[in-house]
This record gives C-alpha cells, structure tokens and sequence, in this order.
C-alpha cells in the first residue's frame, strides 16, 4: 500500500497538489491558534509547503 511520501516519488507535481489541498487549510487553522493572526498563520504554512517542495525537487529528505 502507498502513504503519500511514496506517491511523492512516484507522480511528485500531482501528489504535492494533493497533499497541499488536503492539508493546507487545517495546518492554517492550527497555525492561526498559535500565531492569532490568519495572513501570517497562511504565511507561514505556505512557506512550509514551499521549503518541502524546494528540499523535494533537490532531492533532500
């Protein structure tokens, strides 16, 4: 069975999208409880997702 890292090295562009529309808005909302800001709590999430996209295309893990 794949988990979705697996996925990632299989259709890496395509399953990025999915894990980005599947996680992106209840990783802001646990943000936002920390940071009490929602610009910057979607700020901060976006950039997560960035940086794990940028090590992904580089190879790093």
């Amino acid at each position: 069975m794949f988990d979705q890292t697996n996925l990632l090295l299989i259709d890496g562009k395509n399953s990025f999208k999915n894990i980005f529309r599947q996680y992106f808005q209840p990783l802001c909302h646990l943000s936002k409880h920390y940071l009490e800001d929602e610009d910057e709590a979607k700020e901060v999430v976006q950039d997560a997702f960035y940086y794990g996209w940028s090590r992904h295309r580089k190879g790093i893990k």
